[in-house]
C-alpha cells in the first residue's frame, strides 16, 4: 500500500479580514525571512505574486493541515494537495539522453601510476 503524501500550496490570498501587511509580515516570522535582506524580500514578493508556491512537499496529512493552520493564523489563505506519484513526476522531466552515441577510446589514457617516476624517492624506481 503506498503512502499518500500531501503538500501544502499557497497563491497569495489573504483571509477576508485580514490587513496585507500584517499577514506579509506574519508570513515573514512564519518562515524565517528578513525583509531587510534582498534574496528574503524576493521570496516574499513570490508567495505573494498569486502563483502557486508549493510551502511544503510531500507530508503526511496532519503535517500539512498544521501547516495550513499555522499560515491561516497569521491571516494566509492556503490549500491542500495530494503530491502526484513519484513514478508520474519522473516521466514528466526531461529525460537525459547518452552524452556520446559511441564510447571514444582514444580520449582514454593509460594508468600513468604504473610508470616509473623522475624522482629517486618514487618506489617504482627500484
Amino acid at each position: 500500500m503506498k503512502k499518500e503524501a500531501y503538500r501544502v500550496i499557497f497563491k497569495g490570498e489573504l483571509a477576508s479580514e485580514a490587513d496585507p501587511n500584517q499577514v506579509k509580515i506574519g508570513m515573514a516570522k512564519l518562515f524565517t525571512l528578513n525583509p531587510a535582506r534582498p534574496d528574503h524580500l524576493a521570496k516574499l514578493r513570490r508567495m505573494f505574486s498569486g502563483r502557486n508556491i508549493v510551502i511544503k512537499d510531500n507530508l503526511t496529512k496532519a503535517e500539512a493541515e498544521k501547516y495550513q493552520q499555522a499560515i491561516s493564523l497569521v491571516g494566509g489563505v492556503s490549500q491542500i494537495e495530494l503530491t502526484p506519484e513519484a513514478d508520474q513526476r519522473k516521466d514528466q522531466r526531461r529525460k537525459q539522453s547518452e552524452r556520446r552515441a559511441v564510447r571514444r577510446t582514444s580520449s582514454i589514457l593509460p594508468d600513468r601510476r604504473k610508470n616509473t617516476g623522475r624522482r629517486q624517492t618514487d618506489p617504482h624506481n627500484e
